[in-house]
């Protein structure tokens, strides 16, 4: 009888077994599951977010820009002609750094290098690379892809009205386009965000391109991607 009390002292019919506690680390087990997913959706939907308003800042700015400038949106950094004056991203000849962004004409409207960079693009990036400044490229059409010399950019006016400006380019550095401030539309976007990526628009807003959309829209000429002003398909 003493023994048996003992054993009720030590331990209280109200305690845990072990079959039930196995049982609720298996429910919360379970219901972190079916949470993660949805949480990775809401860090996704919020690095989304902070593009879209980086990219719609950018844009901005390069109206400023253009408002003060005649009608030209800045010189969109196009390695291949060399002029001498800034360009939205950098001063040509300035060391590529993430400081370097000071030397481009946007930094007087935008004043901050996180507005250049999307939060999920880290690196680490290779020496001489314009990807340490920068997570988004500006379209080569700006300048007609290097014909419209020495002109360093088309007017505003020029572009239809949904002409993509600027996009999140393509983050791996193997594929070689990160050597300057622009871009090709045919030399790809990001994959950063799985499912697509945001394109600045002319007017200042900013678009939530699929990447199926991105596809289609490269397929058209001219089209908002292709909308170089001088040529009859955009190219």
């Amino acid at each position: 009888m003493a023994l048996r009390d003992s054993i009720r002292r030590c331990c209280p019919a109200n305690a845990f077994s072990l079959v039930e506690l196995l049982v609720v680390i298996g429910i919360i087990a379970l219901l972190i599951g079916l949470l993660l997913p949805s949480l990775q959706r809401a860090r996704e939907q919020s690095v989304r977010v902070h593009c879209s308003n980086n990219l719609r800042q950018i844009m901005v700015g390069s109206l400023g820009y253009s408002a003060e400038s005649h009608g030209y949106l800045p010189y969109p950094d196009w390695a291949l002609v060399q002029y001498t004056q800034a360009g939205w991203l950098y001063l040509p000849g300035t060391t590529f750094t993430a400081e370097a962004v000071q030397t481009g004409v946007l930094w007087p409207w935008l004043r901050s290098q996180n507005i250049y960079r999307c939060k999920l693009d880290i690196g680490p990036f290779p020496t001489g690379s314009a990807h340490l400044m920068t997570s988004y490229l500006m379209n080569g059409a700006v300048c007609g892809f290097g014909r419209i010399v020495p002109t360093p950019s088309f007017k505003v006016q020029k572009f239809r009205p949904d002409a993509v400006i600027f996009f999140e380019a393509d983050e791996r550095e193997d594929n070689g386009l990160w050597n300057d401030g622009s871009n090709f539309p045919s030399e790809g976007t990001t994959i950063r965000h799985n499912r697509g990526s945001s394109v600045a628009m002319i007017d200042g807003h900013v678009e939530w391109y699929t990447a199926k959309t991105y596809a289609i829209k490269l397929n058209i000429g001219p089209g908002p991607l292709w909308c170089a002003p001088d040529t009859i398909d955009g190219h």
